[in-house]
């Protein structure tokens, strides 16, 4: 039983990892490539403190609130209590119900990887069920490239995942979230669901968020067109500011979905420069660090009210011809009011 006053967080995981050295109650997963899926649970706590603030907000009535960091629970405030291996994903208590499926990125642990499902989970207080697809990374700075062959590697056990996740929770909606190069694998794997014949029945996806993907451009638009029709929609989150999609472009030689303005038709573009969590922050991940965007997703899954000018007053529409997408609207400061106002 979890001590009195924390929160137990169950999670439910699908990897093709090979597994690593168990320890007591939690099998591990490390970052070499298995032949085929493991599946299992694992329960992780949210301490005291965690769950009092978000105690506090819910009696308030202000939900996730638009203007500190701390309304957000960091993963490494998360801890791993038990894990253990099963045949399959846990089949659906009732239907029809959401579900939401997270994806990581690049230099990632299997570990890492549960905590921040948890925390997303934790944060978003999600009801149905949570659900990690973690692929091999080798969770090290210097293993870009072993990573991105990692997530090609993965792409087919992603499809048999959801196809799983289907068969084992009928009538269940699944959101996708993917961070940087786990855009690279949910992208591929979506493409080639839409590309199948009407024979082959396909998942039941619901938004499809794509946070700060580390993909190259040219290629997110043709995947983007493509995947458009296969979930309710596509969100897709940018940063100008991104540091590490920054070093990935100077890296692959071509600019990043996730580092730019990347506008497709079919999909909605958030450009959130400007919503770093601190000046020495990389700001790659920022979709669960910012209260603003994490608020932003949370209202598009329980809600898929969109554009997101709808969603959040934070966003305003920007036209450039024909073509739209989002931005954060910057703070104007009392001065630079004061100008404007004198220049009518």
């Amino acid at each position: 039983m979890p001590e009195l006053g924390t929160r137990e967080i169950s999670v439910a995981f699908a990897t093709n990892r090979k597994p690593g050295t168990s320890k007591a109650n939690v099998v591990t997963f490390a970052g070499a490539w298995a032949d085929k899926l493991s599946f299992g649970t694992a329960d992780l706590l949210a301490g005291r403190e965690q769950v009092v603030k978000r105690a506090e907000r819910r009696a308030s009535g202000s939900g996730l609130l638009e203007n500190s960091a701390s309304d957000l629970t960091s993963e490494r405030l998360i801890a791993v209590r038990n894990m253990a291996t099963s045949e399959g994903l846990p089949a659906a208590t009732s239907s029809p119900m959401d579900a939401f499926v997270f994806v990581h990125g690049y230099n990632v642990s299997f570990e890492d990887a549960l905590k921040r499902t948890a925390q997303i989970a934790f944060d978003l207080d999600f009801a149905g069920p949570s659900l990690l697809f973690s692929w091999p990374s080798e969770a090290k700075l210097f293993g870009y490239g072993y990573d991105r062959d990692s997530a090609d590697i993965a792409v087919n056990h992603f499809i048999a995942f959801l196809d799983a996740a289907s068969s084992q929770m009928p009538g269940t909606k699944i959101h996708i979230i993917a961070h940087s190069m786990g855009n690279v694998v949910v992208l591929a794997a979506l493409e080639k669901i839409a590309l199948r014949g009407s024979w082959t029945p396909r998942p039941l996806i619901g938004e499809i968020v794509l946070a700060h993907p580390d993909v190259d451009q040219d290629r997110f638009r043709q995947l983007a067109g493509t995947v458009k029709g296969v979930g309710a929609g596509m969100t897709l989150y940018t940063s100008q500011s991104d540091v590490a999609l920054w070093a990935s472009k100077l890296l692959r030689g071509v600019g990043r979905a996730g580092g730019t303005e990347t506008v497709v038709s079919g999909v909605d573009t958030v450009d959130i420069t400007g919503l770093g969590t601190s000046f020495w922050s990389t700001n790659h991940s920022v979709f669960s660090a910012n209260p603003i965007v994490f608020g932003d997703i949370a209202r598009l899954m329980s809600s898929s009210v969109r554009p997101p000018s709808k969603r959040s007053e934070a966003f305003e529409e920007v036209k450039n011809g024909d073509a739209v997408h989002w931005r954060y609207r910057q703070p104007v400061a009392s001065g630079a009011l004061e100008v404007t106002g004198a220049a009518k």
